[in-house]
């Protein structure tokens, strides 16, 4: 939460000129619903097999780049996705940096409410190590721009 996949997918793939999909965006789009509501009326695990489809929607449409929502790692299913395919991106954020960036925004943050640096901590130390898990790069986002993070992610593609 509060790393940038989502800014950092569309200039990925900008740059990179293919298509992005954003899960959290798919969810909305194929279920009418935002992201708060569903976890509202349906909760997280039904959330969770939303972003899980999407996850397959993406791999088997081939899209160029896939920006997923900041829990999808806590799905196994999800995950061992993640770590079948190569190119996987972990942006990270340090929690006061996270912190100020999510601070007011519970549109696609449904597990945050307002400023709760206890809940956005537990909810870090628990994504972190399955991130670094399936990730092939990992790009510490603090104090840099979309650019910036997308340029070091660029070199790592080109040395591939």
């Amino acid at each position: 939460m509060g790393a940038g996949k989502s800014s950092v997918g569309k200039e990925l793939a900008r740059r990179l000129g293919g298509m992005v999909l954003d899960t959290d965006e798919h969810v909305e789009n194929q279920t009418t619903t935002s992201v708060a509501e569903i976890f509202a009326a349906q909760g997280e695990e039904t959330f969770r097999r939303y972003e899980l489809v999407a996850l397959e929607h993406a791999i088997v449409a081939r899209y160029l780049v896939v920006a997923t929502g900041g829990g999808i790692v806590t799905t196994q299913e999800a995950l061992e996705i993640l770590k079948r395919h190569h190119g996987v991106v972990f942006l990270d954020v340090s929690l006061e940096v996270a912190l100020d960036r999510v601070r007011g925004d519970d549109h696609v943050r449904p597990l945050l409410s307002g400023d709760d640096e206890a809940a956005m901590k537990v909810i870090m130390d628990q994504r972190r190590p399955l991130y670094e898990e399936a990730a092939d790069l990992t790009v510490v986002t603090n104090n840099r721009s979309i650019e910036q993070i997308t340029d070091a992610i660029m070199t790592w593609v080109s040395d591939q």
